[in-house]
């Protein structure tokens, strides 16, 4: 499944809330989800990078973020809140957790 970020707000600097003006070309993500009957979808995300072109604004670039997927994460919200109700509401270890959700 091959995502692309239609999110107007995606374009805005997290920091100043600048609006973008310049991308710096994408950066390809491969975040992991959810089993969806029985199978783990391969996700494949080629998000963009833009500039920040606010003078007073320390961040200099930045990716498109969706709530889905937090910046800098491998894995979505979706995966991250079931492996840790697997541990604290299902009384699984963690690594038994970790083995059923295919995680390191």
């Amino acid at each position: 499944m091959h995502l692309v970020t239609t999110d107007e707000r995606a374009r805005h600097c997290p920091d100043c809330g600048t609006r973008a003006r310049r991308s710096k070309g994408r950066r390809v993500t491969r975040p992991r989800d959810l089993s969806v009957g029985g199978r783990r979808p391969r996700l494949v995300w080629a998000k963009r990078r833009w500039r920040c072109d606010e003078l007073a604004c320390r961040r200099r670039s930045f990716t498109e973020p969706v709530p889905p997927v937090p910046p800098r994460k491998r894995l979505t919200r979706r995966l991250r809140t079931a492996a840790g109700a697997a541990v604290a509401d299902q009384g699984r270890t963690v690594v038994q957790a970790a083995r059923d959700y295919a995680l390191s």
